[in-house]
């Protein structure tokens, strides 16, 4: 719920909101850093040294999805309940600490255990899920520029440490790079987030965009729905999840991002490994993955502000498309020109993925209880990437081949495209109505029959 009325002040210089974004890029970069992106990079040198196959280090990926997808809902709760601010401070040390210690790793169950759980947990409470959330909640009207501001982090991160952690391996080890990437987790996040990470503009006297209290105050019957985004925060109806579970739109967005994610996800672990098993030298990989990630980092602001004029599921449509196209390239890619065709056309589909997914829920949803509805869709919605990695190491294992899987990730771009294609801006549903009325009236039988049994007992 929101708190009581916003008490009149002038405006900063400054909107606070944006130290935010700033916070919220330096949590996203650090993430993607320490995460998939440069585990990926890590994968043969690892391999080789402690003979684990690619099966066996995708794994640790699923695991970190499975662990992050049970702690959503709660992490969702504290967010919207009592906001970011700790979560990312903890999050920060313990991911940062998991990291580093992957310096002297040498089986299986350390690297599952420290960097996939312990690890994993805490650069979630770091990263885009939290950083977004929150920055739903300070913007409305400039909502779109500003996630994206905060999600070229985690392009900018994929582009620099790409080379860099490339470069520490090269010449010191992989282990080294390890011990790299855990103190950078530490410098970007813990300090930050400690000073000006805050949970919404309300709790200290301001109102979302910066806007004047006259000009933002909640008027009788705005809870409106719009087939774009928002003007106002006024016009923004507020969703609980109790409502939202009723509404057809939730699920659809939530499967056709499940669709696109089990190939974008695998396809960032993998692709390296694909290129350089198709006889690219390793360092011209390296250079044309960099490329597209700059190409992403500067996309993912032109979605965000496309985000603000036009729906998101039209825009959407056109990123999943755009990845199908990109995979189709991959799958064909022989040559320096494909290769680099590839990576910049994958940068300007994938650019909007983050963005999009961020912004949509709130676009539908509101910001007051944004947290606790992604948050208690995270076991769903992060099913596909989970299965993704591995399913693609399994194929690689059994057939000396991706084209399967691939096969297979491009489908699910297409399919993802078209459920998009069919989704609206949430109602309830009827149907979901009754259902979840009947479910909850049996809860409250099974509930009544149960105590005094218990009490005879």
């Amino acid at each position: 719920m929101e708190s009581s009325a916003v008490q009149a002040r002038t405006p900063p210089r400054v909107f606070f909101g944006w130290y935010i974004v700033a916070v919220s890029f330096l949590g996203n970069y650090a993430q993607v850093s320490a995460g998939a992106v440069s585990l990926a990079i890590f994968l043969k040198s690892m391999n080789t040294d402690l003979h684990w196959t690619r099966l066996q280090t995708t794994w640790g990926l699923t695991i970190t999805q499975l662990v992050t997808s049970l702690g959503g809902p709660w992490i969702g709760r504290m967010v919207d309940r009592r906001g970011p601010r700790m979560l990312m401070v903890v999050g920060g040390l313990v991911g940062g600490a998991a990291v580093f210690s992957q310096r002297w790793t040498n089986s299986l169950w350390q690297y599952y255990l420290i960097y996939s759980v312990i690890g994993g947990l805490g650069l979630f409470c770091v990263g885009n899920m939290i950083g977004t959330t929150v920055i739903a909640k300070w913007f409305v009207r400039r909502r779109g520029r500003a996630i994206a501001v905060a999600t070229m982090g985690m392009g900018l991160g994929s582009a620099v440490t790409n080379k860099a952690v490339q470069y520490i391996i090269y010449h010191y080890g992989w282990r080294n790079a390890w011990l790299f990437l855990g103190v950078m987790v530490w410098v970007l996040v813990v300090i930050p987030a400690l000073l000006f990470m805050k949970r919404r503009p309300e709790d200290v006297g301001l109102l979302p965009d910066g806007d004047e209290p006259a000009g933002a105050r909640p008027m009788p019957g705005a809870a409106t729905i719009r087939s774009g985004p928002a003007k106002t925060a006024a016009e923004e109806r507020q969703w609980t999840l109790h409502e939202a579970v009723r509404t057809k739109s939730l699920y659809m967005v939530i499967i056709a991002f499940n669709l696109a994610g089990l190939g974008s996800g695998a396809l960032l672990f993998h692709r390296f490994a694909f290129l350089t098993d198709q006889g690219f030298d390793p360092g011209l990989v390296a250079w044309a993955t960099t490329a597209g990630s700059f190409v992403l980092t500067a996309m993912m602001f032109v979605w965000g502000l496309l985000a603000e004029r036009i729906p998101t599921r039209r825009l959407t449509i056109i990123v999943f498309l755009g990845l199908a196209v990109g995979i189709t390239i991959l799958i064909t890619t022989r040559s320096m020109a494909q290769l680099y065709t590839y990576s910049i056309l994958w940068g300007l589909a994938m650019g909007g993925s983050p963005v999009l997914s961020a912004i949509i829920w709130a676009e539908y949803y509101g910001r007051a209880f944004v947290g606790t509805i992604r948050g208690a869709m995270m076991p769903i919605s992060l099913l596909s990437t989970a299965g993704g990695a591995p399913f693609a190491s399994w194929v690689y294992d059994s057939t000396g081949s991706y084209t399967i899987a691939f096969l297979i990730f491009l489908s699910g771009f297409l399919l993802g495209a078209l459920l998009m294609f069919f989704t609206r801006p949430p109602t309830i549903s009827p149907t979901l109505d009754r259902f979840f009325n009947w479910a909850g009236a049996l809860n409250t039988r099974t509930r009544a029959f149960a105590v005094p049994n218990l009490r005879r007992r």
